[in-house]
């Protein structure tokens, strides 16, 4: 699939309200196309949606006005405590 493709059939998805999920290896781009996918959603939807953020590291940047977002630290093996960090924005 072309680059010009994936950027139609992305766009297509927050358009018919889809929900898009992103993951992936390491060093491959998720949080670049994260961060686009939500500045297009922020663009195009206004105030018509809520943007749940779910994270291990608090990376994504988001402009929405109605946003959740929830960044928790990965547990080690052995089950240390993990440290967690919410935003919440209204």
């Amino acid at each position: 699939m072309t680059h010009g493709c994936r950027e139609i059939v992305i766009r297509n998805a927050i358009t018919s309200r889809l929900a898009v999920v992103i993951s992936g290896g390491s060093e491959l781009g998720k949080t670049t196309l994260a961060n686009a996918v939500i500045a297009e959603i922020v663009e195009t939807a206004h105030d018509d949606r809520i943007l749940l953020i779910l994270e291990d590291t608090a990376e994504m940047q988001c402009a929405a006005r109605e946003r959740r977002s929830a960044a928790y630290q990965r547990r080690d093996r052995h089950g240390a405590a993990a440290e967690e960090h919410d935003e919440v924005s209204a």
